[in-house]
Formats: C-alpha cells, structure tokens, sequence
C-alpha cells in the first residue's frame, strides 16, 4: 500500500468520523438552520461515496469507480472544494445566527472540521498531481487567511467607529452601555453615566424609541421645529449644575421621565435654587433608593419627591433585585455574553438573515377623539393588563413596595418629607379620549395579558383577540395607581398623581408626549413642572420658585 492510499484512508476514516458527528447532531438537535441541514446532507453523501470508493476492487460498483476517478482528478477535485467551501459558510453563518450556539457544539464542531478534512480526501486522492495539489493547499490557504484578516480589519475598524454606528445597530451590541461610559459596578451599587460627559442632542421630530420598538414611520423631516439639548453631567453623570451644594432642599429621584435628556427644562428645573436631580434612565424604585441613600438623603433634604414610572417601575426593580440576589451587576443579568454577540460584523450579518416578518397594515399613529396622533409599545401596556388584587400580594409588587417604603421611611427619619409622584405612560393620559374614539382595540392586540408569579411575570400568549385584551386594560388601567395611593395614605406619606392634570391638559390641541417617543415632551414637562409646583405649595414644603 502507498504512503497516499494509507494518508488517504486515514483521511477518511477521519472524514467518517466527523460526519457521523454532523448526522448525530443533526438529530438531536432537530431545529438547527437550513445551512446546517444542507452541509450535514452533503457529508453524509460525500463520505459513503468515499468510504465505498476504498473499497477492495471486485467489490467495488462500476459506478463507484467512475464517481472515483471524477474525484480523483486534480481540476475536478478543485471545483469540488470550492463547492464545498459554500454551503459550510452557509453552515457557519446559519450557527452564529441560532442564538443559541451552546447548544449546537457539536454542530459547530462539524461543521467547522468536517470540509477541511473532506479537502484532504480530495487532495490526496487526486495523487498523479500531488505537486499542483499541495500548492491549491497553499493558495486555499492563503486566500482563506486573507479572507480572516480582512475580516478581522474590518471588526476592528467598526469597533473603533462605534459611536457612528446606526443607533440601532449599537442598540443590539450587548457592550453598548459599557462604550457609552456606563457604570454598572458602584460602591453604592446603583449605576452611573460618566461623569462630565458633555451631552449635545439633536432632536427632531423623527427623533424617538417608538420608531424602532413599534411599526410607526417617521414623519417627513420639519426642520423648523428641531432643537438641541445640550448640558454637561456632574461628578456622577446626573444633570445638575457641578460641583454639588452641600445642602438640597428639594432631592428628585425618578427614571428617564426625571432624567428628562431630550427637552430643555424638565418639570424639576427651577422649582428651587438648591434641587438635586438623580433622575436615571431605566431605574426603578430600588436603583433609586440607592441613589438616595447615597447622594440625596447626605445632603439634608428639607423634600424628596421619588417619580414613579407605572410603565417599567416594576419590572426594572425587580431586575435589580434578581441581580443582587444572584450577586451579579444588572449588566450581567440583562445582557449576554456570547463572544460572537460583541462583533458588529456578526450583528449587521444576522440582521441580514433574520427572517422578513409578515407585512400587514400598520396601525400606528392611532387618533384619540381630539386627533392626536398617538403611539404605544405592548411593553408598558402588559402591566396594566394586571388586576389590582392579583398584583397587590404578587413578589413582582412587593419588592417595589419595599424599596418605596424604606425610601419613605429613611427620608422622614432624617427630618425631611417624602412624596411619591406618580407619572402615568402615555396610553393612561389618553385613554378616555381613545375610548370615545372607539380605538382600543386597534391597537390592544399587540399587548400581551400577564400576570405575576414568584418568578415574575408570565404572559398568557393564548390571549390574542384585541377585544378580550382590551376588556383587561380597561378594567385594569387605575390598578397600579391605586395600590400606590393605598401604600402612601397606610404609610403616612404625601402622594402626587400627574394623572388628572396630564389628562385635563390632554384636551388641548398640543401633545404632551412626543410623537415618536414613550417620554413627555416639553409641553407635558410644563404640564408636570406646574402640578408639582401647585403641590408643594398647597403643603407648605418649600417656597418654590415661580
């Protein structure tokens, strides 16, 4: 036997052994992409016809030995090799795109070894020509190198261009909030923007979450009406003019409502000469009770008015709180570490491939009976799917319950008094003048009705007709306003809801959120800045300024 026949048995032997990987794979795992399929079918093809090609002559069929000799020859081999390459890319780019390549590693392991080995049966067999075999080896090579430092250049020049990537591609970048300065592990142990980070916004009238989170369109560009907001953060990246009083009479905690980056005056600014704002995009009651204990309380408050958000309040303090009790940061629990998910190269290939959804009419903007145009995600609307009794006793409650209540508690026992502001999303402010528009069911379907359990919220995905799903919001829309007022008045705390006054400015020809965002605009932060004004000086708390 020749020292090619033994090198070529070995091969595919070999070549056997990671196809049978491939077939196993392949049906255990019986969701793998097509790409996979279609390389796991051609190594099942391609490895019997090798394994019969090898064996003895007089058992060997007449047409395996003329599949044999179209194998063997050294430009038909060449054309084989290429046409192998293609549907183990395919392969390849199907894996990194299943989102779950930790299942699939025996998948990844074929798919991966089983063609270079399928190369080397290729080249050895074609043995009359090992000379021009071995330097198509060092050209594949070659070119399959460049390929991967092109690549790897290319990583690398997206990489240090983040900030002028598409906002939603760095979106999708699980190392986004990392790039843009964010803070996750603090002594405190809530997060924290980069500290005098100067902040410059453009905002126009395509500007907004809405757009990316629903089906909504832009509208055509106004040019007239864009503004900018521009301010730079303070030693802890909140907006307050540097360096910090060392006294605040007024201490404002809240999320993006109270961090308010995208209008000139939010509804806290002005109301006194010494307020300290620690308003934190996507926190909840529990983040901002650290920040309180932290920043707000050491600074003497004579009022502390904690924002609550009924849209995402919940489930972003009970995120917190899983965090904590897994001892990890909120990064480590919300974001995913697979290697591949950091590359912007794999990011902008699996938005290529994902599949296109069903086109249907969009719904979106809906006309309330005053003909606002009006937009909503399913996301703020599923909290107020919830009964207020099913809620009131739920854990998915009771940790914001806690947090409210200590808050409340500190910031008395240190002298100060404590309000809790209610700020409702914006389909609550609307909702009389949808009904009477006889809209809620245009755009109820995209809501999912949950409820809570010990685990947190579970969604009941066998609800989908709008006009049940509309009955729950209908009957549920106050709940989360009501426990709360029930939680200040058993408490013996002050409580503030925006509600009234956003829905009685609501009637007016302005809109108070903007049109391609879930946050007020600055007409709904007038609305807000006057209510906690006419508030705080109803009680005596400060002598606001006007």
């Amino acid at each position: 036997m020749t020292h090619s026949h033994l090198l070529l048995r070995r091969y595919v032997l070999l070549q056997g052994v990671m196809a049978l990987i491939g077939v196993l794979a392949l049906l255990f795992n019986p969701a793998l992409g097509w790409g996979v399929v279609l390389l796991t079918l051609a190594a099942a093809g391609i490895t019997a016809v090798d394994i019969a090609a090898l064996l003895p002559t007089p058992i060997r069929p007449t047409w395996l030995k003329a599949v044999h000799g179209l194998v063997g020859g050294f430009l038909r081999s060449r054309f084989l090799i290429l046409a192998l390459l293609l549907p183990s890319a395919l392969a390849v780019i199907s894996l990194l795109g299943s989102g779950s390549l930790t299942k699939c590693v025996a998948s990844l392991f074929f798919v991966v070894v089983w063609p270079w080995v399928t190369i080397g049966v290729l080249l050895t067999a074609s043995d009359a020509q090992r000379h021009q075999a071995r330097m198509f080896l060092i050209q594949l090579t070659a070119a399959s190198l460049s390929l991967v430092l092109f690549a790897g250049l290319l990583e690398l020049l997206l990489q240090v261009a983040f900030n002028a990537l598409p906002l939603n591609l760095r979106h999708q970048l699980p190392q986004a909030p990392l790039r843009y300065g964010i803070q996750y592990a603090t002594p405190h142990g809530a997060r924290e923007y980069p500290a005098y980070e100067k902040v410059d916004l453009l905002i126009t009238n395509r500007s907004g979450d809405l757009f990316s989170l629903t089906c909504l369109t832009p509208p055509p560009p106004t040019p007239e009406s864009d503004y900018r907001v521009q301010y730079q953060r303070d030693e802890h990246g909140f907006r307050n003019p540097s360096p910090w009083p060392a006294a605040a009479s007024l201490v404002v905690v809240g999320d993006s409502f109270t961090a308010a980056e995208s209008v000139t005056a939010p509804y806290w600014m002005g109301l006194a000469a010494d307020t300290l704002n620690l308003g934190l995009s996507g926190s909840g009651s529990l983040e901002q009770l650290l920040l309180l204990r932290a920043y707000g309380l050491p600074r003497n408050p004579r009022v502390v008015v904690m924002a609550y958000f009924e849209g995402n309040d919940l489930t972003d303090t009970w995120l917190l709180a899983q965090a904590r009790e897994r001892g990890v940061t909120l990064y480590d629990l919300m974001r995913p570490h697979r290697p591949w998910e950091y590359l912007v190269t794999y990011q902008i290939a699996a938005t290529l491939l994902k599949k296109p959804q069903p086109t249907k009419a969009c719904h979106y903007p809906v006309m309330d009976a005053q003909q606002h145009p009006l937009t909503f995600t399913g996301q703020e609307l599923t909290l107020s799917t919830i009964d207020a009794a099913a809620l009131r006793d739920s854990a998915l409650f009771q940790q914001t319950r806690s947090a409210i209540l200590d808050a409340a508690h500190e910031t008395q026992a240190s002298g100060a008094v404590f309000v809790l502001a209610f700020i409702p999303h914006k389909a609550h402010v609307y909702w009389e003048s949808l009904i009477a528009a006889g809209q809620i069911t245009t755009f109820s379907g995209d809501t999912l009705v949950a409820e809570p359990t010990a685990e947190g919220l579970r969604f009941n995905e066998s609800i989908s007709d709008p006009a049940e799903i509309a009955d729950y919001l209908v009957r549920n829309m106050d709940a989360q306003r009501q426990l709360l007022a029930e939680l200040a008045d058993e408490a013996g705390f002050l409580f503030l809801d925006f509600t009234p006054a956003l829905q009685a400015a609501s009637a007016g020809s302005d809109l108070l959120y903007f049109y391609g965002d879930t946050h007020w605009n600055q007409t709904g932060h007038d609305v807000a800045r006057q209510t906690l004004q006419a508030f705080l000086q109803a009680h005596h708390l400060l002598e606001v300024n006007t």
